[in-house]
């Protein structure tokens, strides 16, 4: 039963829970203030009539033992308290004129001889129906001991108390009601940019030059806009560098199907004036670079999706350095490529949290890209400064990057139009630093280009890297 009322209160909307929490939290509040006031107004007007009463018996006790007993007691005033006087032996032998005649309010008196005051149900008043508070005050007679016994009917204090009850039995619902009523308006007001939001999100869709209103409040609504705002202009970042990247390796991928292609074409139409061996070798080299572009595209990806950062193992990154050098070495060696030489000029010897074949990945791309461009010469260094950073940096003497392309040299597929571009346009995937980058992020490093500081030509690529806690060797 609790289960299933929790599951409906859940399927409501949040006006409708906002304005049902308020009815019953304000619901219970007011009928617990309201059994709190009845209380203490009821107690309130009996303490005033017993504090009457009372002061009335001192009075009545004052003047007969300065005047002396009469027959009857003069009433005082209005307050149509009724008053007996009572011998010992349980005798009315004085009254006020309003209650004359009448027997004893007490057939026995209180047993101490002090202030006692009392409720007497059914008291020997006109019908004798009557509820009274009674105040009995101790008081000595010529005859001996006696009381003297003041009594006010309950009916006016009961009366007052019904009027009261009546009044807050028909106001506190209706206050409810204006109170619940405010509490659906300013919700529903409050929510209203929240629906706007949500219809508005549903009519974006994928189209997403399209933003939601947001309020001119700085609340939490208006900050939740902002955000979705936020998330859209990520979104179409998103979308765009997709379609931008989709197109690109669809022109990438295409460029070697069409050279492969017209290659069979040619063998096809002549095949006497063509070597097979050429065109085998043509088709096998091109397939080698659609293979490369292929696996750098699914490293991309992969390392796009899982953006978590390496914790362990440990890597040494100098070693990593050194033997991507040697490789580089030896595919020059390989290809009689002796126009550039690579050397490292500085090396710290250093351990860090990582991936040994990323790191060594981006370490290769770094260098590849630096041959490809070089005249000459690629320079490698690896500093560590204790306790702040890891720097990785490759310089060499080709024409250089400008200032304007040495931040979009990291996005995928850029191709520069100078020399530098020109220089690789067909052994470059141009995802080499974007790969790069990639790893670094994922290092917690960053990664820079920029130009040489000595005057020369070149381009210097710095990857900054944290240094972590007890790596150093």
């Amino acid at each position: 039963m609790k289960a299933n009322l929790l599951k409906r209160y859940r399927r409501r909307g949040v006006r409708e829970r906002v304005a049902a929490a308020a009815s019953i939290v304000l619901a219970v509040t007011l009928l617990i203030g309201a059994i709190v006031l009845v209380a203490l107004v009821d107690s309130s007007l009996q303490n005033n009539l017993d504090t009457a009463a009372v002061t009335r018996a001192e009075d009545v006790s004052a003047a007969i033992t300065a005047n002396g007993m009469k027959s009857t007691i003069p009433s005082s005033g209005d307050d149509g308290s009724l008053v007996q006087i009572i011998n010992s032996a349980g005798i009315v032998v004085s009254s006020t004129e309003n209650f004359a005649g009448e027997r004893a309010l007490l057939n026995i008196p209180p047993r101490q001889r002090q202030t006692t005051l009392l409720t007497i149900d059914n008291a020997p008043i006109g019908d004798g129906s009557d509820t009274v508070r009674v105040a009995a005050e101790p008081i000595q007679l010529p005859s001996g001991p006696g009381w003297v016994y003041v009594a006010n009917s309950l009916a006016q204090l009961h009366s007052a108390t019904k009027s009261l009850v009546l009044l807050l039995g028909i106001g506190l619902p209706i206050l409810l009601i204006i109170v619940v009523g405010t509490v659906w308006f300013a919700v529903g007001r409050a929510l209203r940019p929240v629906e706007q939001i949500r219809r508005r999100t549903i009519q974006i869709r994928g189209d997403f030059t399209q933003r939601v209103p947001v309020p001119p409040s700085d609340d939490e609504i208006g900050r939740l806009a902002r955000t979705v705002n936020d998330m859209l202009d990520r979104l179409a970042a998103a979308a765009d560098q997709e379609r931008r990247f989709v197109g690109d390796a669809s022109h990438e991928l295409r460029s070697p199907l069409a050279a492969i292609r017209a290659q069979i074409d040619v063998a096809l139409e002549h095949p006497e004036s063509e070597d097979p061996q050429r065109v085998f070798q043509t088709i096998q080299t091109q397939t080698e670079d659609m293979t490369q572009l292929l696996e750098d595209l699914l490293f991309l990806a992969r390392v796009s999706e899982d953006q978590t950062n390496y914790a362990a193992p440990d890597v040494d990154l100098d070693e990593v350095l050194v033997q991507e050098v040697r490789r580089l070495h030896h595919a020059h060696r390989v290809k009689q490529n002796t126009a550039v030489t690579v050397r490292i000029s500085h090396l710290d010897a250093v351990r860090m949290p990582g991936s040994a074949r990323d790191l060594a990945r981006m370490i290769a791309n770094l260098l590849n890209n630096a041959a490809d461009f070089a005249k000459t010469e690629v320079t490698v260094e690896l500093h560590v400064v204790e306790t702040e950073n890891i720097y990785i940096t490759v310089t060499d003497d080709g024409p250089g990057i400008a200032k304007t392309d040495r931040e979009r040299i990291f996005d995928r597929f850029t191709r520069l139009d100078d020399s530098r571009s020109r220089a690789t346009a067909h052994t470059s995937t141009g995802l080499g630093l974007a790969i790069a980058q990639q790893i670094a992020n994922r290092h917690a490093g960053t990664i820079v280009a920029s130009a040489r500081t000595d005057t020369q030509p070149g381009a210097v690529i710095t990857i900054s890297l944290p240094y972590p806690a007890k790596s150093a060797r």
